[in-house]
């Protein structure tokens, strides 16, 4: 193998793993704002979770006599 050769043969490497690098980061921002996209979900329900809580025992500290 002449170097003209082994240097075309590291330049298609570099390319190739450019290439792989450059899809690698396409997918991880995806992955990252579908991430996002669903811990905000879950942070909203877990909040009205929270809201619906204080209103049971707003409820029932009602019933049992107790200031509201």
């Amino acid at each position: 193998m002449t170097l003209d050769e082994r240097f075309e043969f590291l330049a298609k490497k570099i390319e190739s793993l450019h290439e792989a690098v450059f899809e690698n980061t396409r997918q991880i921002a995806e992955l990252s704002r579908k991430f996002d996209e669903r811990f905000d979900r879950v942070l909203g329900i877990i909040e009205s979770l929270v809201e619906i809580a204080r209103n049971h025992e707003r409820r029932i500290t009602g019933l049992e006599g107790g200031v509201q």
